[in-house]
């Protein structure tokens, strides 16, 4: 699961039944770092895509095992700061079918 790919239906079982979903590759390779929506929400939260991608997930109740190409950790509690911000903001994804 990642914001290109959400598979609501799935997603409305799942937790219906109880059972918890786990995003692997959250980030789509890398994609969600140019969508053009998520770096003008990361913009405005002064945070990147991939951070707002994962905020994102965590609030629809998801586990995140992100993975990365790159060596630059994250700054400690960047994404429970973002999380928190969003949630205060009220700020949801209006999803939309993404290279389906």
């Amino acid at each position: 699961m990642h914001p290109f790919l959400q598979n609501r239906k799935l997603a409305d079982f799942t937790r219906a039944q109880g059972i918890h979903i786990t995003a692997y590759m959250p980030l789509a390779y890398g994609k969600v770092m140019h969508d053009p929506v998520l770096q003008r929400i990361a913009q405005a939260h002064d945070a990147s895509p991939a951070q707002v991608a994962l905020a994102w997930l965590l609030q629809q109740g998801c586990a995140v095992i992100p993975s990365s190409t790159g060596r630059t950790p994250p700054r400690r509690g960047a994404l429970s700061m973002l999380c928190k911000r969003m949630m205060r903001c009220r700020m949801y994804f209006v999803s939309t079918p993404v290279g389906c």
